[in-house]
């Protein structure tokens, strides 16, 4: 029987509609929990057994194809890397505003049009996300007594996990795990960090009207700028902007190709 986590105090009760973004909260965080080949192990099925029945009559977004989704998962105890990223596009509307990838990807936009503007050596991106795994391991019972809103959390890098999920850890300033950086996050930290970079990291909110507490990681990665390498982050970057970055980079080097030309010939001629 899956533990139950309880809140310290009583709460109110959610409406079915409050209660769609819990429900895409738990199911997403269980997705983004899995290893590469979207393995469920006994205690992830023992979880999502649990989130049918706490969500039966929930209203979600694509409650069908959820449903068949999860029902298939039951079945055959896998969730495929396409169901997986499928989940995370049919529940996106009901998750917070932050964790948005439109709002992520505004934002990211415009550190990066700051970043340009300034035009030091280095630039800062901001990257939110849900911590996976909390149910493992009774993870969230530490969560629920010791992790509060601003705490600082380390993002510990485990070299060579990045195909089995297990790349980065979140722990607490102990060395205790509260849980993993999702594998898209992680890319996009140690990306960084292989480059010369750092990141520091806080918790921003606490997700608590679900199975489990979920927290929410606010990281800082700060890059390294370069004109070789485009920063990336965990949400895609339209291709216009993309072209747009490409070519004010080639319109620089240009203009400074150009301005070399012009005081060669003044040297000559001035001879």
């Amino acid at each position: 029987m899956l533990d139950e986590p309880r809140n310290p105090t009583p709460r109110a009760p959610l409406s079915p509609a409050e209660r769609a973004t819990p429900a895409s909260i738990d199911l997403i965080a269980l997705c983004r929990s899995l290893p590469a080949d979207g393995h469920l192990s006994p205690q992830d099925l023992e979880v999502l057994k649990d989130w049918t029945t706490r969500y039966r009559d929930i209203p979600l977004p694509a409650q069908e194809y959820i449903s068949g989704v999860v029902d298939k998962a039951l079945t055959k105890q896998v969730v495929t890397a396409d169901d997986r990223q499928s989940v995370y596009t049919a529940l996106e509307p009901a998750l917070p505003l932050q964790l948005r990838k439109e709002t992520q990807e505004q934002r990211l936009l415009a550190e990066l049009a700051a970043a340009e503007k300034d035009g030091g050596p280095y630039a800062t991106i901001s990257v939110d996300f849900l911590v996976a795994g909390v149910h493992v391991e009774g993870r969230w019972r530490t969560i629920q007594s010791r992790v509060h809103v601003g705490d600082a959390v380390r993002l510990i890098y485990n070299p060579g996990q990045l195909s089995d999920g297990t790349a980065m850890f979140v722990v607490l300033a102990d060395g205790t795990c509260i849980g993993l950086v999702p594998e898209e996050e992680a890319r996009t930290i140690i990306q960084e960090l292989e480059r010369g970079g750092r990141v520091e990291a806080v918790v921003k909110k606490i997700l608590e009207d679900g199975q489990f507490p979920v927290p929410v990681i606010g990281s800082r990665v700060h890059c390294i700028a370069s004109d070789d390498v485009e920063l990336k982050s965990s949400v895609a970057m339209p291709r216009e902007h993309r072209a747009q970055r490409r070519v004010s980079k080639r319109a620089l080097t240009l203009a400074v190709g150009l301005a070399g030309l012009v005081l060669v010939v003044w040297a000559l001629f001035a001879r």
